[in-house]
Formats: C-alpha cells, sequence, structure tokens
C-alpha cells in the first residue's frame, strides 16, 4: 500500500472518530442552559455569525443554533425565551452521514412518531419530553434514514417563552 493511501484512510479514520466525538458531545448541550462558548467549544467557531444565530460546518453535519437575545421585544412572543443573553434556544442538525433512526434511539420506546405535514415520505419521531426531534426520510426501498436532529427546550419549560405584548405595552 503507498503512502497516500494510508495517509487517505488514516484521514477517513480520524473523522469518524472526530464525528462520534461530536456526537456525544453536541448532545450534551440542555437548551435554556448551555452558552454559546459552551457550543462554540464543541461545534467550532461559527460559519455564519449573528446574535442570535450561528451556523457550523463540522464532521458530524451541519449545524444551525439558535440563541436567547436575554430579553423579551415587541413582536417575539413563541421566538425569543427570557433567559439570559447567549443560551441554546434551539438546535437542528443534518447529519453528513445517513443512519437509520435506531443508531441514535437504542430504545423506541420513549419515542412517539408522526407523519410530517405536506412533507411527503418524511415521519417526526419526538422524545415524550419534546425535547429532541428526529425528521426521517423514507428511501425507495422504505427504509428510514434521519435526515434532521433538532433539540429544543422540553415542555416543562415553555413557560419561559417571551409573553405576548400589546403595542400599547412599552419596552
Amino acid at each position: 500500500m503507498n503512502r497516500l493511501a494510508i495517509f487517505i484512510q488514516v484521514l477517513l479514520l480520524l473523522s469518524q472518530v472526530s464525528a462520534q466525538h461530536q456526537l456525544k458531545d453536541w448532545k450534551e448541550f440542555v437548551p435554556l442552559e448551555t452558552n454559546r462558548d459552551e457550543v462554540e467549544k464543541v461545534l467550532g467557531p461559527p460559519e455564519v455569525y449573528f446574535d442570535t444565530y450561528g451556523t457550523y460546518e463540522t464532521a458530524f453535519g451541519k449545524f444551525h443554533v439558535w440563541y436567547s437575545s436575554g430579553r423579551c421585544d415587541k413582536n417575539t412572543q413563541g421566538v425569543q425565551w427570557n433567559v439570559s443573553a447567549k443560551k441554546l434556544t434551539r438546535l437542528v442538525v443534518y447529519p453528513q452521514q445517513a443512519h437509520q433512526l435506531d443508531y441514535y434511539v437504542p430504545n423506541m420506546k420513549d419515542i412517539g412518531s408522526i407523519l410530517s405535514p405536506g412533507r411527503f415520505s418524511r415521519t417526526l419521531y419526538t422524545t415524550k419530553d419534546e425535547s429532541i426531534t428526529y425528521e426521517t426520510i423514507t428511501n425507495r426501498n422504505n427504509t428510514e434514514y434521519i435526515n434532521s436532529i433538532e433539540l429544543s427546550p422540553t415542555k416543562d419549560k415553555q413557560r419561559f417563552l417571551c409573553p405576548s405584548r400589546s403595542i400599547s405595552d412599552k419596552n
């Protein structure tokens, strides 16, 4: 085997190990608790940066991450959270490699499913606390593969959503 082939095999092995390490690390993120610095320590610097949003390209996949602004402005009902600034509020990742659901969810008894509204051959699988949603796509062989994984605050934390404000409210 020549040196180039060995080098390529080592790179592929390292990227798989790196992707598995990232899988473990980002699944430890807790919406409304994990801060932006902790996210970027795991995912690296963002490709696209805004105060309340960033995209990150990693060996595991492409991450879209939303962050809190630290305030409840007008017209933020259901969008912003009443928590300190720079807290992770939502994460969606599109994995590089296609894996079946059981790769991520070994125990299906804790997952419910629904067909994705308006999206042919897609199913959403959600944990009971609604904190993780797996979107799958069914291929021609009737096999489901993960398209995206979303982390959101658990349903018991919905009380931290910014409240509705009327136009007459100040701030």
